[in-house]
């Protein structure tokens, strides 16, 4: 069994979460290498060269399918070590539109906790282990079935 992970969603279509638990595998690859940091590959060239955004979108199209389906926006956030209070973010939308790496307005990001709704969700292995395909994501889940257009 897997640990559960936190997230929190503030007026149903924002998501956050923290980037250790929707992309974990970017802080083992860029370990040991100063040169790199966190989402570096949404700004710049990320020497990991790992294929990190076919993962990454798969599992941020599992987060706005299965998770929070009135989700439009999804933020990974993490803190650099250069500057520690400083709150950076990937920041991913619904219909998978090019992320952006961002700096969070700290005032904001705690109103936006604070009155948010925070969950607990254990992953399952279609989140953390994501079949490889010739296809970025699966067809059926770019279809909006008209049940879930109005949960």
């Amino acid at each position: 069994m897997h640990e559960p992970i936190s997230f929190f969603v503030f007026q149903q279509h924002s998501v956050f979460m923290p980037l250790r638990f929707l992309y974990p595998e970017c802080f083992a690859l860029i370990d040991g290498k100063p040169q790199l940091h966190p989402m570096l590959c949404l700004r710049d060239v990320c020497h990991a060269n790992a294929n990190c955004m076919e993962i990454l979108a798969k599992r941020v199209n599992y987060v706005f399918t299965e998770l929070v389906p009135t989700g439009k926006q999804l933020f990974g956030y993490f803190k650099y070590p250069d500057r520690p209070k400083s709150i950076r973010a990937g920041w991913f939308d619904r219909e998978l539109n090019e992320p952006k790496l961002m700096v969070l307005n700290g005032s904001a990001f705690e109103k936006f906790k604070n009155e948010g709704i925070s969950y607990s969700w254990v992953p399952t292995n279609d989140f953390l282990f994501p079949a490889r395909s010739s296809t970025l994501i699966p067809a059926e889940n770019l279809l909006v079935k008209p049940n879930e257009r109005h949960r």
